[in-house]
């Protein structure tokens, strides 16, 4: 849809703003007098019927799609559920899109980077020990070798294909159950692990997560 001006679309957006409303200035809509607007989304909290906006997945750009499938499916062992050729999507929320289809999208003239140390998929693996044992059965660069994090969790960080950063860690619940063997009390395993006592009480309960299944952050710096 096409605005005459940014206050003709403002008030023509479906969704007014309010007292708890969040602008979120996302994509430029070009209007027939050559200016752009920007277009508005805000987002509501606890506004019946109103959507939130949502993370869906992480894209990674690769220059060889079949190399890169391999690895991921080979040595992280993670399951394609779409694969559209330049674009193939895993079954944890992450995809990969080639090189030559991406400069399509942002432009020819942009230039593409990879090797960057400032974004990393992380997974975890309930079986860790086996993971790192078994890494030896493929040539795969590591950022650095298995090191234990200040709160007892075990990981180790290696590069992908095309030197994307991927950690791998044990699972924060077997890391909690094993605290727990060695003695320690539910209290004393908060503190160790910097989780709250809820998760550790809710961890008793479960058994380690899935073996590596990925996740895209973790709520403690390191």
């Amino acid at each position: 849809m096409f605005y005459e001006c940014e206050d003709d679309f403002i008030s023509k957006n479906p969704f007014p703003a309010c007292g708890y409303g969040l602008n979120l200035y996302l994509i430029n809509d070009k209007i027939s007098k050559g200016i752009e607007v920007i277009m508005i989304y805000h987002l509501m909290k606890d506004i019946k019927g109103v959507e939130y906006l949502k993370f869906k997945c992480s894209l990674l750009v690769v220059k060889d799609m079949e190399r890169s499938k391999k690895f991921y499916e080979d040595v992280l062992g993670q399951k394609i559920t779409m694969d559209f050729g330049e674009n193939v999507v895993f079954e944890e929320s992450f995809s990969l899109q080639t090189e030559d289809s991406w400069k399509r999208f942002i432009g020819e003239e942009q230039s593409i980077s990879f090797g960057s140390r400032s974004f990393e998929l992380y997974f975890e693996e309930k079986h860790f020990e086996d993971f790192v044992n078994r890494l030896s059965c493929f040539e795969v660069e590591l950022a650095h070798e298995v090191k234990e994090c200040a709160w007892g969790q075990k990981v180790v960080r290696l590069f992908d294909p095309d030197h994307h950063m991927i950690e791998v860690g044990e699972s924060m619940i077997g890391v909690v159950l094993r605290f727990l063997e060695q003695g320690l009390s539910p209290e004393e395993t908060a503190e160790r692990t910097q989780h709250p006592i809820e998760f550790v009480m809710n961890a008793m309960k479960q058994k380690p997560g899935k073996t590596l299944r990925g996740v895209h952050g973790k709520p403690r710096a390191q």
